[in-house]
């Protein structure tokens, strides 16, 4: 086996998440989408190379800042969020970048991938509470920008009761910050 420089993007992807943010940080650096599409092909073909929260949020900031609407885009950002590695549960950053890209190219064309997120069952095994409270809090964001509001905010009570960590909360202050920042941006 010899070694080839123009397969770097894709070794560096092999060593999971941390190859594959270093990939991410170029690619935002320089705006190659040649490189991003390099890195989508490996990150569809290999389960070991995922994105994490930061990288996924950086190119989807990248993407929704972009002047460009265009289908290719659309694709792009529903690759990016079908590739978060799904030992990686979202945060409120990412949640807030997703939003921005429901904002900008719609609900209904990246409804598949954000159910995609929710539905991943390995990501929501054992979780504590906050974890569903932050999907919550998502699905009730969400619901404000769309009109035909899908089932997220069911799906996320629904997912508490089968599959979190009834025993123990790891942050109750992060549970008491996600409860009243609910209440207190959803009574506007």
């Amino acid at each position: 086996v010899s070694y080839d420089p123009s397969f770097d993007t894709e070794l560096k992807c092999l060593g999971g998440c941390e190859g594959v943010a270093e990939v991410c940080k170029t690619i935002v650096d320089t705006r190659d989408y040649i490189l991003l599409d390099r890195l989508i092909k490996v990150i569809e073909a290999k389960e070991k190379s995922k994105f994490d929260n930061y990288s996924c949020q950086i190119l989807l900031q990248m993407l929704t800042e972009s002047r460009l609407l265009s289908l290719g885009r659309v694709n792009l950002v529903n690759k990016i969020i079908s590739g978060l590695s799904s030992s990686h549960e979202p945060n409120e950053a990412l949640y807030d970048t997703i939003l921005d890209a429901v904002d900008k190219f719609g609900h209904e064309e990246l409804r598949e991938a954000i159910q995609k997120l929710f539905g991943d069952a390995r990501r929501k095994e054992g979780r504590d509470v906050s974890v569903f409270l932050s999907r919550m809090d998502f699905a009730l964001k969400l619901n404000k920008r769309i009109k035909d509001s899908p089932s997220y905010l069911e799906d996320a009570i629904i997912d508490l009761a089968r599959h979190g960590n009834k025993k123990s909360v790891s942050d109750s202050g992060a549970v008491v910050k996600t409860i009243m920042g609910m209440i207190a941006s959803h009574n506007d």
